[in-house]
């Protein structure tokens, strides 16, 4: 997955399909987080359902900081993170060895609820014109993609979409340009 998502499910129609709630103060504030294109690196807030409380959802930002770090400073630090994916996925192969992940890998789960995402393809012609593919769930509005969070010492909540690599061969593989294969027919 690279970056790039949708939601377009209001926040009723995501309580009653993952059966959670919402704090009081976000119902009476008719929190909407809805986004028909959301660019991972704008670290925009999403409705997440984390481990702890399988009942309740509530607003994460997209890019997970260090847990023992203040997230005040954020925006510099996403800013030296750019080259490093800025904290918006967790490859699950390193799971529990990054020292970036491994302290959310087993306390800090969480549930991202998501319409679908864009995965760009690089076509040979025009030349490295890039193709958006949309991805959505074909029996279902929404797409529950697994993820982790942290909570930073001064209680700024992000979060990271675990992915892993797309096996060699499939369709995907060959989308996300993985196994060598490029052109405009594919």
């Amino acid at each position: 997955m690279c970056f790039h998502t949708r939601i377009v499910s209001t926040a009723k129609q995501l309580e009653l399909h993952f059966g959670v709630t919402r704090s009081d103060k976000l119902k009476e504030e008719n929190a909407e987080l809805i986004y028909h294109h959301a660019n991972g690196y704008s670290h925009q807030q999403f409705w997440v359902i984390p481990q702890q409380r399988k009942d309740h959802m509530t607003p994460m930002m997209w890019g997970l900081l260090p847990f023992n770090k203040p997230g005040a400073d954020h925006e510099a630090y996403y800013k030296k993170a750019i080259p490093w994916g800025a904290g918006l996925n967790a490859q699950a192969e390193k799971l529990f060895d990054h020292w970036m992940y491994k302290h959310s890998a087993l306390t800090k789960r969480c549930i991202v609820p998501l319409s679908g995402f864009y995965e760009p393809h690089t076509c040979e012609k025009p030349k490295n014109f890039k193709v958006p593919y949309y991805f959505e769930q074909r029996d279902s509005p929404i797409i529950s993609l697994a993820g982790i969070y942290s909570i930073t010492p001064d209680k700024y909540v992000t979060f990271s979409i675990l992915t892993k690599e797309a096996p060699e061969g499939s369709k995907y593989a060959i989308i996300h340009n993985v196994c060598g294969k490029c052109s405009s027919t594919n």
